[in-house]
């Protein structure tokens, strides 16, 4: 019987210790909304390519029951990395903020969790940061005088664009003439040479 019954204790007590695996159910909130929740997204540049990113609100209405805010990582569809819950600081006003360091051409891919509610019984809202935070202005392209000159002299006339550029502007360039010559780097660092025809 005093077997029997340390089983059932140790069954107990390992169910108490034991991650919950319930299903958390988040709203994915436009900036609008996250605003009128009193959520605010703020960055510093840390140089030319990271950038603090901080979330502050206030632990009443809809978050009263604020419990914490995880980072989640995606890549499109398929996920990275996530729970992993981002350590917080709290005033006495009832300010709550959290905040991390990251590269700046990655953050499309990250989102913010803020998680509600009780164990077993966990909601909340989803922030992704590409809809909060503006993407980096696109550095100024230095250019070869001498080459622009020759290209001229060619009967070519080039020029170069940073950056993402999208399907709509690389359209509306090969209509005017330009065709792409080359493309160097990835995401914010990509670099085109285009060239077309002297008029």
């Amino acid at each position: 019987m005093k077997l029997k019954s340390l089983v059932v204790l140790v069954c107990l007590l390992a169910a108490a210790a034991s991650p919950c695996f319930a299903e958390m159910v988040f709203s994915i909130l436009s900036k609008e909304e996250a605003k009128k929740l009193g959520m605010e997204v703020r960055t510093t540049a840390n140089g030319p390519n990271e950038v603090w990113v901080e979330l502050e609100f206030k632990a009443e209405g809809a978050l009263k029951s604020f419990d914490h805010v995880s980072l989640e990582i995606r890549a499109g569809e398929k996920f990275l990395l996530g729970y992993s819950a981002l350590k917080e600081k709290r005033t006495p006003a009832g300010s709550v903020t959290v905040g991390f360091l990251a590269n700046r051409a990655y953050l499309d891919n990250v989102a913010l969790m803020i998680v509600v509610g009780q164990p077993m019984d966990y909601s909340g809202y989803e922030l992704q940061l590409k809809d909060f935070i503006e993407p980096a202005p696109a550095a100024p392209v230095k250019t070869n005088a001498a080459a622009q000159s020759n290209a001229a002299a060619a009967g070519w006339e080039y020029k170069q664009m940073s950056g993402i550029q999208s399907d709509e502007t690389l359209n509306r360039l090969s209509a005017e003439g330009w065709s792409v010559v080359s493309v160097t780097g990835v995401d914010l660092n990509r670099l085109y040479l285009l060239k077309r025809a002297k008029h």
